[in-house]
């Protein structure tokens, strides 16, 4: 039998991941985010 037991797979590295992170931080701070559930307004107002 073979296959992966425990172990991780990992498409990109940590360095990686935190580049796209932080690229996606960018874009929602130039593109901006529509909501229109009251109650996720109503959420983000109390936090």
């Amino acid at each position: 039998m073979g296959g992966l037991i425990g172990g991780s797979f990992s498409l990109l590295s940590k360095d990686e991941v935190y580049r796209v992170h932080l690229a996606s931080l960018y874009i929602l701070k130039k593109a901006g985010l529509k909501v229109n559930s009251e109650k996720a307004l109503n959420a983000r107002g109390s936090a």
